[in-house]
């Protein structure tokens, strides 16, 4: 399946990770009750996860429902519900935090940098030089 389509309808729509996750959940064909039972967690707590009356997932909660989900391996769907959840949080991805933290050249990468006044520039020929080592378009 095709996510890219789906993720750029929700970003426009703005929706919620409960509403996006309740989706996901849908076209997956998979009931409130499976992915509970294979997150370890009972339907109503994700019931209320998707009607928006529990914060969104941490991230080990969020692994376990996207391996429920067989979606663990969809870089975008995964990639969208951490940045979703993170913002519902008011925090920043924990899946990208982590990274950060496990690898000190990036961390002093950022900080070189951070406060720069082209900081958006430097990220921008970052990004070209990553897609062309990785033989990618950019």
């Amino acid at each position: 399946m095709i996510w890219e389509e789906l993720i750029c309808d929700m970003e426009k729509q703005h929706y919620t990770f409960g509403k996006a996750f309740r989706e996901i959940r849908e076209k997956q064909g998979i009931s409130i009750r499976e992915v509970a039972r294979k997150a370890g967690k009972t339907p109503p707590y994700i019931w209320d996860i998707e009607k928006g009356n529990n914060k969104p997932p941490g991230k080990h909660l969020l692994e376990e429902l996207l391996i429920a989900l067989d979606l663990h391996n969809e870089r975008s769907i995964s990639d969208f519900l951490f940045d979703l959840a993170a913002n519902e949080r008011g925090g920043f991805p924990e899946d990208i935090a982590e990274y950060v933290m496990n690898h000190e050249t990036l961390r002093i990468l950022i900080r070189s940098v951070q406060g720069n006044e082209k900081d958006e520039q430097i990220w921008q020929e970052c990004l070209k030089l990553a897609d062309r080592k990785a033989g990618t378009k950019g």
